[in-house]
């Protein structure tokens, strides 16, 4: 038995295994596959699952070393990070915003539509700040150990 005492890893080898049946069935060879492998080290399960569907739907001109389909992935991955972070920030920031709005506007009399308005934008901003709030931000891969 070869226990090093660390955390167990089988979720990672069973998403690996998967990862490089993806690259067969699109045309990989094992050479490339394993230096892929090597050079993205220990990515999160979430990385290699897009790293799977990247792989599967890129053009075969992209998979011909493992050079270019990593600098392909990591572009793809830095457009996903771009894309996402303004996203998780707007939804972090705008309920507070419109929930300080809200208190505010219920000490102005007379309520007239606007304020239910305010209310309602309130009430469904919530949700989205809830799921920022709870969940982790994403992580990326934005870059990629040099070749040895």
């Amino acid at each position: 038995m070869d226990d090093d005492g660390g955390p167990s890893y089988w979720w990672r080898d069973k998403r690996i295994r998967s990862l490089q049946a993806k690259l067969q069935a699109v045309d990989v060879s094992l050479r490339i596959q394993e230096e892929i492998l090597d050079r993205i080290g220990s990515a999160e399960p979430e990385i290699l699952e897009r790293l799977e569907s990247f792989a599967a739907a890129a053009p075969p001109t992209t998979r011909e070393n493992a050079d270019t389909l990593l600098a392909a992935f990591v572009a793809h991955e830095k457009g996903l990070r771009m894309r996402d972070r303004p996203r998780r920030g707007l939804a972090y920031a705008i309920f507070p915003i419109l929930g300080s709005a809200s208190v505010g506007s219920a000490f102005v009399h007379p309520v007239v539509l606007l304020h239910y308005l305010l209310w309602a934008a309130t009430v469904i901003s919530a949700l989205p700040f809830l799921d920022v709030v709870r969940t982790d931000a994403r992580k990326y891969l934005i870059s990629v150990a040099p070749r040895q």
